[in-house]
Formats: C-alpha cells, sequence, structure tokens
C-alpha cells in the first residue's frame, strides 16, 4: 500500500481522469510551446485563472509552472517591499525551502515596518490541517493578522482535499487582503502553481520572469482539470469518508478540518520497517526541517478500500504510536 505523497484524491492513476488527459492531450498537444507573454492559445490556462478567482473570492488569479514557483513570486515580491522599507517579511522557521534563510531574529518591529504599507504575514496552512489549529485565533496571531496589509495563505495541501468555502471559513483575515498560493499538483493532479488575491498583486507577480520567460502550464492539464469537477467532487467525498473512519478508530483528537496526514514519531527505524513488513511504505523522513529528528508520515488517500483501511489501522493500534499534535514554530522576523 503506497501511503507516502501528496496525491490525495489520487487522480494521478485514476481511468477517468487519464481519459480525459488523453483526449486532451490530442486536442492541444503535449505542452506549450510560448511563454505567457507572447501572443498564443492559452485559453485552458485563463479558464483555470477565472475557476480560481472565483472559487477562492478574489479579484484575480494567476497560473504558474508550479507551486514551488508561486512560492519563490510571494517571496520576491515580499523582499522587494522589504528592500524598499515598506514593511517586513513575517514566517515562520523552516519547512519550505524557497524560504529566506534562517537569520538572528528579534520580537521588537522597527517603528512604520507594519500596518497599512507593510507586506503582511505568510502564513502555511499545514499547520492547521495536520493539528490543532487554536493557535490561529490566539490573542497573538490575531493582533498580526490584523496588521497586516495582506496575508498570504498557502493551500498546496489543503486545495482540492476541502471544499473551497469549508477552509476559507478557518481562516480568520479580511478577504480583501488574502493572498492563496499553491499547487495544484497534489490533490488536483494538475502540475501547476497559482497565485490568487488583489489584482494589484497578480499584476506584479505577471511581471515575474517565472511568468513572462517560463514555460506555462500544458493547456490539455488546464482542460483536464476543467472538466474533472465532478470527478475530483467524488473523489473528495470518498476521502472525507477514510479520514472520519480512521480518525474515529485511532481516537484522534477532534479537529475543524481534519487532515489526511499523520505524523508520528519520532520513531526508530525499526517501527519504519514493521509498516514495510505489512507492505505498507510510508515517509520516514526528518520534519519539519532536516535538523529534526525522523518522523514517521502515514498519508491517507482516496484509492484505499475498506480491507486496505483494516489494515492500516490494524498496524497502527498494534504498534500504539503518539500522533503528533503538529503546532508552528515560533513566529519569526526577517
Amino acid at each position: 500500500m503506497r501511503l507516502f505523497g501528496t496525491a490525495y484524491l489520487d487522480l494521478q492513476c485514476h481511468p477517468d481522469y487519464l481519459s480525459l488527459i488523453e483526449g486532451n492531450l490530442r486536442a492541444y498537444g503535449i505542452n506549450n510551446p510560448l511563454s505567457r507573454s507572447n501572443p498564443g492559445q492559452f485559453k485552458p490556462l485563463e479558464a483555470v485563472e477565472r475557476f480560481l478567482t472565483e472559487d477562492l473570492k478574489t479579484e484575480d488569479a494567476v497560473l504558474l509552472p508550479n507551486g514551488f514557483s508561486s512560492g519563490q513570486c510571494l517571496h520576491e515580491i515580499a523582499q522587494q517591499k522589504v528592500a524598499e522599507g515598506q514593511g517586513l517579511l513575517v514566517s515562520k522557521e523552516g519547512h519550505l525551502c524557497y524560504r529566506h534563510p534562517r537569520k538572528e531574529h528579534t520580537r521588537e518591529k522597527p517603528a512604520g515596518q507594519e500596518g497599512e504599507n507593510g507586506y503582511g504575514v505568510l502564513l502555511d496552512a499545514v499547520d492547521p490541517f495536520t493539528g490543532h489549529c487554536d493557535w490561529l485565533h490566539s490573542t497573538d496571531t490575531k493582533e498580526r493578522l490584523a496588521k497586516a496589509a495582506w496575508v498570504a495563505i498557502d493551500l498546496s495541501h489543503s486545495y482540492g482535499v476541502w471544499e473551497s468555502e469549508v477552509f476559507l471559513k478557518v481562516w480568520p483575515v479580511r478577504a480583501s487582503r488574502s493572498l492563496y498560493f499553491g499547487s495544484l499538483g497534489k490533490a488536483s493532479a494538475f502540475p501547476a502553481g497559482f497565485v490568487a488575491g488583489p489584482s494589484d498583486f497578480i499584476q506584479a507577480v505577471r511581471a515575474l520572469p517565472v511568468y513572462t520567460a517560463a514555460a506555462p502550464p500544458a493547456n490539455a492539464l488546464a482542460a483536464s482539470f476543467l472538466a474533472a469537477t465532478e470527478l475530483r467532487a467524488k473523489q473528495r467525498a470518498h476521502l472525507h469518508e477514510i479520514i472520519h473512519r480512521v480518525r474515529h478508530e485511532l481516537n484522534l483528537p477532534p479537529q475543524p478540518l481534519p487532515f489526511p496526514t499523520l505524523f508520528c514519531g519520532p520513531q526508530s527505524a525499526e517501527v519504519y520497517e514493521h509498516f514495510l513488513d505489512q507492505e505498507m511504505e510510508v515517509a520516514y523522513l526528518s520534519y519539519p526541517t532536516a535538523k529534526d529528528p525522523r518522523l514517521l508520515r502515514i498519508v491517507l488517500h482516496a484509492g484505499l478500500d475498506n480491507s486496505q483501511l483494516t489494515a492500516i489501522i490494524k498496524a497502527y493500534k498494534s504498534l500504539a504510536l503518539p500522533t503528533l499534535p503538529f503546532r508552528p514554530a515560533e513566529w519569526t522576523t526577517f
């Protein structure tokens, strides 16, 4: 059993989705020979951007080559604003590799570098979806969000797993100040990144080389993403049933939006080998940074059947594994 990775809806090998892709490859070809700065046939990409704009209730959205690119764009624009003295880039240590190198930090903020002209807060949506999210509604967090001009929220691991109108309610942020970014290649099996938010910010993204010069996502895959709305909804409903069954049988603590990833540990290599002996391949990695202890990362997905779920629960219970309440690291000001 494959219990690693991020293909939460199990679309990457789904016969119905592969059939859509095959038809669209014949219609559009395997890739786009032009960048978005050139006149070309990009109607499927433009249609996905309109879809994201409506789905996330923002002013505009832009597609990028991959999810890594979307984070780079936000980081680059943020650093420009920091260099111009417009604000501070506030983030959490570790987890995403495109973030600013870790530096000495202080909780004291220079006058005038937060507020209406500040860049804002870069949040990582992995945290509230893999553990308790009480921190999100804490006084300290609310104060920081209230001072931010924009709030960037990473939806790489959540977009597609939950309906947008559901998970958007989790965030205590005014919609007019929200920036959403991430990857469509995880749950939705469309290898592309996106940024959605205020039109002036999206215009700045479209001026970056990663948009004007890099090869864009394939039209064929964009058209397939648009045509698979009902299939994603079906797979999502099945995944929710799997998540709720596992969490109930393992007596895991309640969450506003349960996520299909379980972090267990720190564990030894023997525990990892135990899962392999049960023909269950799980991730065994240092998390959230390379300096941290190794954890077991068990990922549920929509391709699992009842007998496989029963085996997973049995193997999990036999080891009496503790499930970690994943909490964010301390806020860091660069």
